[in-house]
């Protein structure tokens, strides 16, 4: 199996490949070559323009090649979302004072949208709720610690029950050949 990792930065892309030993290069590398599988993951939610990164993406594609996708859905129904909201509206905290690392907030019908416009035909698409924004493993110090993972499992609950609850997406997909 050959397989090619590609880093936007040109310095990251060297000390990749040298610390990892696998075949990593650069945007400008990959110039008229296509691949197998194309995967973006947690990608998109970096891009300004999003649609035009998957139809750019599409150039690397041939009529086979399967597009493995996933990234946060900020804006999408999720238990967790909804009580640090609530929290922060109760904290008259607005808004977050750190710098934006997101650009793209989408929730289920945007995300699947955006593929359907950018010639994608869906293979599966999945949505789960991922413990995030909280901590995976809590020190369970405080008692209020116990409630945020007792909040999160609850919200992994509803997400397996409901298909489109939760805050992250995997999707799979291919060129639409009806286009």
């Amino acid at each position: 199996v050959d397989c090619t990792g590609v880093e936007f930065n040109a310095d990251f892309a060297k000390l990749l490949k040298l610390k990892s030993g696998l075949n990593i290069i650069t945007l400008n590398e990959i110039k008229g070559k296509t691949f197998d599988i194309i995967h973006l993951g947690h990608v998109l939610e970096h891009m300004e323009n999003p649609d035009d990164t998957l139809l750019e993406m599409k150039k690397y594609a041939h009529k086979d090649t399967i597009f493995i996708i996933d990234g946060p859905l900020e804006k999408n129904k999720c238990l967790t979302r909804l009580i640090i909201k609530t929290i922060s509206l109760l904290k008259n905290k607005k808004f977050n004072t750190y710098p934006p690392q997101h650009l793209t907030f989408t929730n289920y019908n945007s995300q699947l949208l955006l593929f359907k416009k950018s010639g994608l035909e869906r293979i599966n698409y999945e949505v789960q709720e991922q413990m995030f924004p909280l901590p995976e493993k809590f020190m369970l110090k405080k008692p209020f610690d116990s409630l945020l993972f007792i909040i999160s499992r609850i919200s992994i609950i509803i997400s397996s029950l409901n298909p489109k609850w939760g805050n992250v997406f995997h999707y799979a997909g291919k060129l639409n050949s009806n286009i």
